[in-house]
């Protein structure tokens, strides 16, 4: 019999593979950090375990992942709500983090969102924020598998004086942390109304050098349009391919308003995009055209934003909203199915950060990350169809265990790498401050 560290053994299996393969009773064997094996059960499974988990009500799937948040500022949590996303960011936003933004606070907010993102079934996210070298330390202190951006801007940012400045940041941590078995890091200017032409060519310079991925946020809101319609006479799409730096190795995160023209630069490029329907919803942004960019054969995963504008960090509200708002938007109920959905929050997730070989789907080989969800709860009785459930039913509270790296980060909802009750008080605490000084 093999060796295995741990076994988890009569489960329900949501795979994610390519076949989207569901095993009704079936075990997992883990060794190290990767799942060895993956089947039906069997009278004698042939392998001998240190840990056996009986996962009997339970389903277990790969553990999502966020493609766009803002780890440092979930510590502004419902700070400004209900405005405009340029007076949002202005007047609220861009000075809460001059006054407040600092290594300390980063390191404190990250940790508060890995607490929030873990509890609630994902395992793997897509950061842009400052001083993300405290990101780091966060992600490897707890467990978590992260890309990771220091986001780069042409005016002082509480990180960086200058859009070069930024750019050597990036590299610290590009040489530093590029190697970590669960961080990537990738090359993220803000926005184009926010670097110029120069900064942005100058950061996928930067990222062509390392291999890294280059990210930003693309068409958030119709005045960002107009506006680069009026300075350069292309839309943000259009202008950015005209600047060179989109490719394989780019992603777009919103994605709200595009032309035709942009919609097929998007695709022919083999981008991907980042949906974060509900901070689009919430800022009133606009809805973006998923299925339009699906039909045309797009790769389009899903991102929660930064509390500050959500306000959670929750993928299983994301995929719902994801799912529902398009129906909505395109009156049609066939639109973005929960199948669809699910690959669209774990295994596209992976492909849009080029961790697919590794991560967002069970698979004997890849990485074990993954999630045990409890089925015996209210909202999930009765069970006709998993994938239903996991877009329209769950909202993240079921999720009993989470495995990351082959590594037991939660077990019975409460996380073994941190002392979660001391972060919140540290929260709770800076709040206070918060309120109290701005």
């Amino acid at each position: 019999m093999q060796q295995v560290d741990l076994l988890i053994s009569n489960a329900l299996i949501v795979t994610v593979d390519s076949q989207l393969t569901i095993i009704e009773k079936g075990y997992l064997a883990i060794k190290d950090d990767q799942i060895v094996a993956i089947s039906e059960m069997e009278k004698n499974i042939p392998f001998q375990a240190n840990e056996v988990i009986d996962a009997t009500g339970m389903l277990i799937a790969p553990g999502l992942i966020n493609t766009h948040v803002h780890t440092g500022n979930t510590i502004y949590r419902g700070f400004a709500d209900d405005m405009y996303l340029q007076k949002w960011l202005q007047d609220y936003i861009f000075p809460l983090e001059a006054k407040f933004c600092n290594e300390d606070t980063v390191y404190l907010s990250a940790q508060l969102s890995i607490i929030e993102m873990i509890r609630s079934g994902t395992t793997t996210f897509s950061d842009m924020y400052y001083f993300e070298h405290q990101v780091a330390k966060a992600v490897d202190e707890i467990g978590i598998r992260a890309q990771i951006a220091e986001t780069l801007l042409d005016f002082p940012s509480p990180s960086a004086k200058t859009a070069a400045d930024g750019l050597n940041y990036t590299e610290e941590l590009l040489k530093n942390w590029n190697k970590h078995p669960r961080i990537k890091v990738g090359v993220a200017p803000h926005a184009p109304y926010t670097c110029n032409g120069n900064t942005i060519k100058e950061a996928k310079k930067l990222a062509n050098k390392y291999d890294a991925l280059f990210h930003l946020h693309l068409s958030e809101t119709q005045l960002e349009v107009e506006n680069c319609l009026k300075e350069h006479n292309y839309t943000p799409t259009q202008y950015l391919e005209k600047l060179g730096v989109w490719d394989k190795n780019s992603f777009a995160i919103h994605c709200v308003h595009l032309t035709e023209k942009d919609k097929e630069i998007l695709v022919n490029k083999k981008m991907g995009i980042s949906h974060n329907p509900q901070s689009n919803m919430k800022l009133a942004s606009g809805t973006a055209p998923i299925k339009d960019l699906l039909d045309k054969g797009a790769l389009v995963a899903i991102g929660t934003d930064g509390t500050a504008s959500n306000n959670n960090l929750n993928m299983f509200e994301e995929m719902d909203m994801a799912a529902k708002l398009q129906k909505l938007a395109m009156n049609d109920p066939t639109v973005l199915d929960a199948k669809t959905v699910l690959q669209m929050g774990t295994s596209k997730g992976a492909q849009l950060l080029h961790w697919d070989h590794e991560i967002g789907s069970l698979e004997a080989g890849k990485k074990a990350d993954l999630i045990m969800i409890n089925l015996n709860e209210p909202q999930l009785v009765p069970l006709f169809n998993p994938y239903s459930h996991m877009i329209y039913a769950m909202n993240g509270s079921e999720v009993d265990t989470v495995i990351i790296d082959g590594k037991i980060v939660m077990r019975n909802r409460k996380i073994t790498t941190i002392d979660e009750g001391e972060v919140l008080e540290k929260v709770n605490s800076l709040a206070k401050r918060i309120e109290k000084e701005f």
